[in-house]
């Protein structure tokens, strides 16, 4: 207890209680900034997580695979891969190898599926560019996608009706389609298999034929001696002493 003037001794009191009041204000501030540090904000787990892009992953290409060859100098060149080794990689367009040395070669890629490819050349492309749409309907028939094509070709006619080539490639197209749905609807019928003709319908031999045959048999067991007349194998000397088979000495000629 302190000593003294009471009025003093009241305002001391009421100082103390002032400080330490602030103390407990400053600990608790302390403590909650602490906690919420700590503590994640309302609501903050019903939020999503950003989604993460997978990394990206490259396929090698094997053999079989549909590639794109990209060269050292920028040109591209698309074909199937039959070959790849330390010297380079071989492609077969049209049925024709063609091999490129690995200091020409950029990058090799694989392709995706035809209708990868297609839609990442179509996607680019307008509805109303008759000359895009006339080139990927092209690029879809490479592909093989019959309809598909017949579909960009048709919208690049409607495009510009006076183009003779969309409207040319509209009727290959259509002809293409009928002749495979004609196909599909009416299958090939099953050739017979060759059968033996009936044993009446063989032809018996004619007596020529057997004469013939009778000129030409030997009986192995007793051959008859053959006899061959000096003047028969002197017109055949004459007429093939050229040939190398027939000897030019006399001993052989003899």
């Amino acid at each position: 207890m302190i000593a003294g003037n009471p009025g003093q001794s009241s305002r001391f009191t009421r100082f103390l209680r002032r400080l330490a009041f602030a103390s407990v204000l400053a600990i608790a501030g302390l403590a909650s900034l602490t906690l919420s540090e700590k503590l994640p904000r309302a609501g903050a787990q019903d939020e999503p997580a950003p989604p993460r892009r997978p990394p990206l992953r490259t396929v090698q290409p094997e053999i079989g695979d549909a590639v794109l060859v990209v060269y050292s100098d920028g040109r591209r060149r698309e074909g199937v891969l039959v070959r790849r080794d330390v010297r380079g990689v071989a492609i077969e367009i049209s049925n024709i190898e063609i091999p490129i040395a690995a200091d020409r070669i950029e990058q090799v890629v694989r392709l995706g599926r035809p209708m990868e490819r297609y839609f990442q050349v179509r996607d680019a492309i307008s509805d109303d560019d008759a000359q895009a749409l006339l080139e990927v309907a092209r690029y879809a028939r490479s592909l093989g996608l019959v309809e598909v094509a017949l579909v960009d070709a048709k919208l690049a006619v409607r495009a510009d009706p006076r183009e003779p080539d969309a409207v040319a490639l509209v009727h290959e197209l259509e002809r293409i389609r009928d002749l495979r749905l004609r196909e599909l609807r009416e299958p090939e019928e099953p050739r017979p298999s060759p059968e033996a003709p009936p044993a009446n319908d063989i032809p018996l031999l004619t007596s020529d034929q057997i004469n013939l045959i009778k000129v030409y048999e030997l009986d192995l067991a007793d051959p008859p001696t053959l006899q061959i007349d000096d003047a028969t194998v002197e017109a055949l000397l004459n007429d093939y002493a050229a040939h190398e088979l027939i000897p030019t000495d006399e001993g052989g000629r003899a």
